[in-house]
């Protein structure tokens, strides 16, 4: 599974490819959980950054409010974010998000 419930939040599984073209949300599967490509490198921290204002902006959560729980200095990373509803929105139908994202550059 990508993603589990913790009380009143959400921890997603996600797989990051830093140094890309472009950041986007690629795909979903259960293997890997959201693999998303980072336009920032992974140097002295600029990739999660970089991921963190991803996620903020396509889940529409705060910055403050994401956490990223395990794998600072790797490619699969667990993020904690508060259940809301345009998150429940993301994990009922991730395929918009996805078709969405592919289009938009961040």
């Amino acid at each position: 599974m990508w993603y589990r419930y913790i009380d009143k939040h959400v921890e997603f599984s996600v797989f990051v490819k830093a140094n890309a073209k472009r950041t986007a949300l690629i795909t979903i599967n259960d293997t890997q959980g959201m693999v998303i490509t980072l336009h920032a490198k992974p140097h002295e921290g600029e990739a999660n950054c970089e991921l963190i204002n991803f996620l903020a902006k396509i889940l529409d959560v705060p910055k403050s409010h994401i956490f990223l729980r395990v794998g600072i200095r790797s490619k699969h990373k667990r993020v904690m974010v508060p259940l809301t509803i345009r998150v429940k929105q993301f994990i009922e139908n991730p395929l918009n998000f996805v078709s969405v994202n592919r289009k938009n550059i961040f």
